[in-house]
């Protein structure tokens, strides 16, 4: 198996939200940014609205695992978080590694 380890690492979380939900749980999300501040070890985020208004995916680079696992640890974090659990039905996280980009023309 090949070493990816030098690709760039994101944690991608595939959130379901309560039925009619999502667009608050957006606002939650945005509205937190600036509370929370500058991210340690967070190369880049990206927000996506399932067009059947279902859920969203969180999608957040990160330079390490452990980055990740401190931010989850911070009060911040743990205040937000508390703010949107009521709005999600589901959430699946996981770690992926990015193995290709095409760039656009």
């Amino acid at each position: 198996m090949a070493d990816y380890s030098d690709k760039p690492l994101f944690n991608i979380n595939l959130l379901t939200t309560k039925a009619g939900m999502v667009d608050e749980f957006i606002r939650l999300q945005l509205d937190s940014l600036p509370r929370l501040g500058p991210l340690p070890g967070l190369t880049e985020s990206r927000l996506f609205r399932a067009e059947d208004g279902t859920g969203v995916v969180l999608m957040s680079g990160y330079e390490s695992e452990e980055a990740f696992r401190a931010f989850q640890r911070s009060t911040a974090f743990q205040t937000e978080r508390a703010k949107m659990a009521p709005l999600v039905e589901n959430v699946r996280p996981a770690f992926y590694r990015l193995i290709h980009e095409r760039e656009r023309a």
